[in-house]
């Protein structure tokens, strides 16, 4: 009988691979292994030999102590996870978010041991668990709420991903692995968790990707998740997630005041002001009756005549905002010496480099090695105590 390793958990396999956005497959040619043996040490039936341990560890990136962890950072029962698409094309790249939200979870676990974070602050506005009797008067209602708690009043959102951050949303950005999906969130009672893709440019883009995952914790708190495209509330919740963030970005009143004519010109003079994608300031022209069906139909082939859906001006002027929590946190922790990289590394038991990337932290901040083997499509490429706790202080919105 071939040695195995001991204690090697089998979860963990699982995790890292899909984690990579590999398949079985894939990562079976990488190892040099038949994939029906990926999937016999991915349910417990065996455990890989030292040899080949060696090998998953190696192509995986991840630290030995990886693997001889409990599984425990499985989804909770009381977690909510949405995905902007949930077509079969990108079902790697969603099984990959899936984990690393839980590698963001883990990482702000351990970071609240030491940093005391901003609380929560979303609340229930107690809308029905069936999106579909969800109305646009409730959206446009919690998103004027919302912006009188925060107190942002009526003008444009300096930084949107500042602001969620103030009120207890964790954001990473990074390279998401599929054209399909553009931000992930995962939703506790606790905190929140969102993910944005920093492979899709642009900084108007990137923040309504924000605040529509803003939408879905504020407008489907109460909802379960859709099972996949066909299922008829995924596309209500998608069409409902952008109408609150319009909403929020765009408030009613003071939007609407000043768009007069409603050409593409004077849209594009308001961009700069609003940090708002032409596009979306003529859906939200629309949503709220500024403008008819016919003359929506006009604006929508200028814009296609001037080729704005590849890029609209201003859209290389701006970069995307930076989520800073996080990585000032860590920052603090390892200033203040109440943690070493040692420590930290040592308690998350993840790559460095895989922390760095959702953490925000600048590369060789806890790391000094080449990043992680990336994966996209499912093909490999190299291409404390209480009394240590630290008050992390808010950032302007």
């Amino acid at each position: 009988m071939k040695p195995g390793t001991p204690f090697f958990v089998a979860g963990r396999l699982l995790e890292a691979r899909e984690g990579r956005g590999l398949s079985a497959a894939a990562l079976a040619d990488v190892v040099d292994v038949r994939r029906e043996t990926i999937y016999q040490i991915e349910s417990g039936r065996i455990t890989p030999g030292p040899a080949l341990f060696s090998r998953l560890q190696e192509s995986l990136r991840m630290p030995a102590a990886f693997f001889f962890q409990p599984v425990e950072d499985r989804p909770d029962d009381g977690e909510l996870i949405l995905f902007r698409s949930l077509r079969s094309a990108a079902k790697p790249a969603r099984q990959r978010a899936r984990w690393r939200l839980q590698w963001l979870k883990r990482i702000t676990r351990f970071v609240e041991e030491f940093v005391e974070l901003p609380a929560l602050d979303v609340p229930d506005y107690g809308l029905p668990s069936d999106p579909i009797a969800i109305r646009d008067r409730h959206i446009e209602e919690v998103a004027d709420d919302l912006r009188q708690r925060w107190v942002l009043g009526k003008g444009p959102i300096s930084n949107v991903a500042w602001l969620m951050e103030n009120h207890g949303i964790i954001i990473a950005r990074e390279d998401l692995g599929a054209d399909e999906l553009d931000a992930a969130i995962l939703q506790k009672k606790e905190h929140i968790f969102v993910l944005l893709g920093a492979d899709k440019g642009t900084d108007v883009r990137s923040r309504m990707d924000a605040a529509h995952e803003l939408g879905h914790a504020v407008v489907h708190r109460n909802c379960p998740a859709p099972t996949s495209d066909k299922d008829p509330r995924h596309k209500v919740m998608e069409q409902q997630a952008f109408r609150f963030a319009g909403a929020l970005l765009l408030p009613r009143e003071s939007f609407a005041n000043e768009v007069w004519t409603c050409s593409l010109e004077e849209l594009l003079a308001l961009k700069p002001k609003w940090r708002v994608a032409v596009a979306a300031m003529i859906l939200r022209s629309a949503h709220l009756g500024l403008i008819s069906e016919s003359q929506q139909l006009r604006l929508w082939k200028q814009y296609s005549s001037r080729r704005w859906k590849k890029a609209e001006p201003f859209d290389d002027e701006w970069t995307p905002e930076q989520p800073v929590l996080l990585r000032r946190s860590i920052e603090l922790m390892l200033e203040e010496k109440v943690t070493s990289v040692d420590q930290f590394l040592s308690a998350i038991k993840l790559p460095a480099t895989d922390i760095e990337d959702l953490a925000g932290l600048s590369p060789g901040t806890i790391s000094d090695g080449p990043s992680p083997i990336a994966f996209r499509g499912g093909r490999a490429s190299t291409d404390a105590s209480d009394s240590n706790v630290l008050s992390f202080e808010r950032h302007a919105k």
